[in-house]
């Protein structure tokens, strides 16, 4: 996929006032729940299931701003909402501009043509439901995109348990753990294989996928013990340039975040 440019263009979402809404089994929660990352599920009713790392996505942050991945673009602008009922409204909003396969810039088009008519939201079973003068017109659900404090790279330098010397546990190269802006996918490394895995934001669930390794045979026998605290971490916590993994509350793997 070869980028074409990087300037920014500016797209302006004209939103209406919103009407009645539909409120059929539709529960409509506090504003703070819209403070989040969300995964788009579908669009006038048609599925998304575009395989690509970039999502569409959309992202409001408390502060009134907006942004995410269109499917191949970042978009990012600001939107207003009502401090009653359910209104939203979009800002001018600016993009970037790189060429991606057919499909995916079809998506991307319907996408940003849609939120164009968007005057308000609602809540349904967790998932949050854009709308047009009532009707819904493109369903999310809560993202699995790491969250952004997790974006880099993070470099191990303790890990719980074994009573061995860090350095003979990697003896070669340390573990290291690299996240991507608005994307779950995630790259890693065990001191010895690649670690291909995928955030997981689901309350009560682990963190990560089991994720895939390959296959080399490892010296100092470290790898053992951080795939193990790796595949049950349930928490994270970051502080500064620290990252901490915990195991049922333990701190069990953490970071530091390495300089590019």
């Amino acid at each position: 996929m070869k980028q074409i440019l990087l300037s920014f263009t500016a797209i302006l979402f004209l939103g209406a006032c919103s009407n009645t809404k539909k409120t059929t089994t539709v529960k409509d929660l506090s504003p703070d729940n819209l403070y989040q990352k969300w995964d788009l599920v579908s669009l006038n009713d048609e599925i998304y299931n575009v395989k690509t790392d970039n999502k569409i996505l959309i992202d409001f942050s408390q502060q009134g701003r907006v942004s995410g991945t269109s499917g191949c673009n970042r978009y990012f602008g600001n939107f207003t909402t009502s401090t009653t009922g359910n209104s939203l409204e979009f800002g001018p909003l600016a993009g970037t501009k790189m060429a991606c396969e057919d499909e995916i810039n079809q998506w991307e088009t319907k996408y940003l043509k849609t939120l164009e008519g968007v005057n308000g939201y609602m809540f349904n079973d967790n998932k949050l439901i854009l709308t047009t003068n009532g009707s819904p017109v493109a369903e999310f659900v809560q993202s699995n995109a790491a969250p952004d404090e997790l974006t880099g790279k993070w470099e191990l330098y303790y890990i719980t348990g074994p009573k061995i010397i860090f350095s003979a546990l990697f003896p070669e190269e340390k573990p290291f753990l690299e996240f991507h802006h608005d994307r779950s996918a995630f790259f890693g490394f065990t001191g010895c294989n690649t670690l291909n895995s995928y955030f997981n934001n689901k309350p009560g669930e682990k963190l990560f996928s089991e994720g895939v390794l390959t296959m080399k045979a490892c010296p100092g026998g470290g790898e053992d013990f951080f795939m193990k605290y790796f595949r049950e971490a349930d928490k994270y916590e970051v502080s500064g340039d620290e990252l901490t993994l915990f195991v049922d509350g333990e701190a069990a793997l953490k970071f530091k975040k390495m300089k590019h």
